[in-house]
């Protein structure tokens, strides 16, 4: 049995190597909109908009291909909405048990497809 060990791999141009059949996240994010709305941590996200209660807006760093991507979104709260995609971010609400949107101590997204 062989050990390949590496800290760099790159193409044989000396860019960045591609990897195929590999689909990792192109877009994460863990939010909150309980006091204040901010980021607690993200990839590819330049900001993140306050749409009403509960609501955010990550605005991706790098644009989707299309609006055909997948979202998984997960909150503290009872469940989680998703609209509006765009190739540009998408819209998620919070909701409590009740269904009424809600803000919440932690909300967070993970997006995989296409990037422009």
């Amino acid at each position: 049995m062989s050990t390949l060990k590496a800290d760099t791999i790159q193409n044989t141009s000396g860019g960045a190597a591609t990897l195929t059949k590999q689909h990792a996240a192109k877009m994460w994010i863990q939010a909150t909109s309980a006091s204040s709305v901010s980021t607690q941590g993200s990839f590819n996200v330049s900001s993140l908009t306050d749409v009403n209660a509960g609501a955010l807006f990550p605005n991706a760093t790098n644009s989707f291909a299309n609006d055909d991507y997948s979202v998984s979104c997960v909150s503290n709260d009872y469940h989680v909405t998703l609209t509006d995609m765009q190739t540009g971010g998408f819209r998620y609400t919070s909701h409590n048990s009740s269904h009424s949107a809600t803000d919440s101590s932690k909300q967070c997204a993970t997006v995989h497809g296409d990037l422009a």
